[in-house]
Formats: C-alpha cells, structure tokens, sequence
C-alpha cells in the first residue's frame, strides 16, 4: 500500500474499488479470479494516455490468465485537471467536454484505431477515481493495483518502480488467483485423464 498522506508513518488502508457494469469497450471481461489495474484517462488529456495505454497492452499480454487491465476513461475534473474553460473556442470545449455516449464513442474509436488486448470502461463521474483517491490533483498517468476481492492495494503513477512491485506481489499472493488457477489445473487433469482413459479402451 502507498503512504497515507496524512501521515507519513502509516500507510493507507486498502479501498473497495466497483467497476461500472456498462459501457465497456469491446465488453466487460471475466474478473472472477483475476487482478485488476486500472489506468485513468481522457481523450482531452494527452499525458492521461499518451504513455500508459502500450504499457497497459503488454502488461495484459504478460499476464493474460491473472490479470485484467482496464482503461477508466473519466471527468478531466476527477482527474485533477485545471482546465480554463473560459479561454477556449466552442469547438475545443465541445472536445473537452464529453457525455456519457460521446465519451463511449471515443473509447470505441480509441479501440478500433489502435487495436487495444485490454478492455475500457466509460466513467464520466469519475466514481471509479473517487473511490481510489480523495485527492484533489494526481500525476498522470495513474492507476491503481485491486487485488481479486476488489480492494485496491496501490494506487499512484504508473511509472513508479513501486507500481511493478505492487502488481507482482498481488499476483503473487492473491488467494482469489491463486484459487483460480488451482481450478483451471485441476479441470486440465481431469480432461487428460478422460482423454487417456478413452484412448485406452480403444
């Protein structure tokens, strides 16, 4: 877990993180038995994404059977972003300011253009960020580690070395994987023996 800002001798408590239950791009993946990382991004904010969206491709690739990577795409708001409304053209407001089905377009186009392994979900209230960080700016890009149970376990930006560290150790010791994986090897030993058992008979 990362310090808690409060206090820098402790740290913070781990946080039940829930996913929204639509607006996924392409769908919602399997989550039962699996990490989670989810990375915070808005089309309007290039350093939201610019980096993190390869990483995040290659980090679900890594670890395809253990892990679900998702792109939270959010209010520039919640994301703590200053932007100056007040100075920009209609046409780069109406950039900025997404709803709901034009942020879900976008992921869509995200999607389609770069032919993304890890799924996105749309969050325009940025309940997802809320419910990770209280904080009223955060360094891009950010994500956050949630262990199989759905608590977060770190969170912060993605290009710190405790951010790899965090996802290997949860991977590691996460009982929801690990229960996950002991099913899946014993469904393959089971099939293997009635496969051997049959060849046997003929």
């Amino acid at each position: 877990l990362p310090e808690d800002k409060n206090n820098s001798s402790n740290k913070a408590e781990p946080k039940k993180i829930t996913l929204p239950s639509a607006a996924w791009v392409p769908s919602q993946p399997a989550l039962a038995g699996r990490a989670v990382v989810v990375y915070f991004w808005n089309p309007g904010v290039t350093a939201s994404y610019e980096q993190i969206e390869v990483a995040a491709d290659f980090m679900q690739r890594q670890h395809q059977r253990d892990l679900v990577v998702v792109g939270v795409l959010t209010d520039l708001q919640a994301l703590g972003q200053n932007v100056n409304f007040d100075r920009m053209t209609d046409e780069e407001k109406a950039k900025k300011q997404l709803t709901p089905e034009s942020a879900l377009q976008k992921a869509k186009d995200f999607q389609a253009a770069r032919k993304y392994d890890h799924a996105m979900v749309v969050d325009m209230s940025g309940a997802v960020l809320k419910s990770v960080t209280g904080e009223n700016s955060i360094p891009l890009p950010f994500l956050a580690v949630i262990s199989s149970d759905g608590y977060a376990r770190w969170w912060g930006f993605a290009g710190s070395p405790e951010a790899k560290g965090a996802l290997d150790r949860v991977l590691e010791v996460d009982p929801g994987v690990q229960a996950r994986r002991k099913a899946e090897a014993d469904y393959l030993k089971a099939n293997t023996a009635k496969a051997d058992a049959a060849s046997e008979k003929k």
